[in-house]
């Protein structure tokens, strides 16, 4: 059997949606070098939703779920192979390539914690501008106390921004923001989509190495 990925996904989509012909290449680009499972696109009438299963060749990356709408974009959650203890969910913007992620570490390690990565939209007079973001494994404690006592889950909290947890006093660990210079938009989406493909220990250490401080608990007073 030869099975092609891009006819399937793509005959999927014309007939499925509406969107604009940008819309359905940029949705392409995003998921460039992803090999769909075949009968795996379904497509929910209510939400507008695609979702599939997928899976990236010669990468330690390895998507559990994806799911498509033109409004909120490409949700792609997996886990890190190589890397254990780990989740990811990343959302992509389709039409501007904005991004939001959120990477879990929950093992033992000094590393343990919540990384929330956002990036800004392109403009090509601009840098694109990314905010890393760290919530050390105290922090990450408090979290499962807090959805274990109100029955929600940690993926219903964190979800790929730290709004909920402001809301229930947690500030970060620590802040970054870094800049980064694109000639183009295809530009900044191949270099997105390679750093995707690329996930792996490698690539995430480094990445957290960045943002990441030991972990301490501070508890400050209330104060007016």
């Amino acid at each position: 059997m030869k099975f092609d990925s891009t006819l399937y996904l793509s005959n999927f989509l014309i007939e499925n949606t509406s969107w604009s012909p940008k819309i359905l290449e940029n949705c392409m680009k995003i998921l460039n070098g992803f090999v769909v499972i075949p009968n795996s696109l379904v497509y929910d009438d209510n939400t507008g939703t695609i979702s599939l299963k997928a899976k990236i060749p010669n990468s330690q990356f390895c998507p559990s779920e994806i799911s498509i709408n033109d409004s909120s974009g490409i949700d792609i959650y997996g886990v890190i192979a190589d890397y254990p203890k780990t989740a990811l969910h990343l959302n992509i913007s389709i039409d501007s390539f904005r991004s939001r992620s959120v990477l879990l570490i929950h093992d033992e390690t000094p590393s343990a914690g919540i990384y929330y990565h956002q990036s800004t939209i392109f403009d090509k007079n601009i840098p694109v501008e990314e905010k890393l973001t760290f919530y050390d494994k105290y922090a990450l404690q408090a979290i499962r106390n807090y959805t274990t006592r109100i029955g929600s889950t940690l993926e219903e909290t964190i979800k790929t921004t730290s709004e909920k947890l402001y809301q229930i006093g947690l500030v970060p660990d620590k802040e970054i923001s870094k800049k980064t210079k694109f000639e183009n938009l295809d530009e900044r989406v191949k270099a997105m989509n390679l750093a995707i493909r690329s996930l792996s220990k490698d690539t995430v250490t480094r990445y957290i190495d960045e943002v990441r401080i030991e972990p301490q608990e501070i508890y400050d007073p209330i104060s007016i």
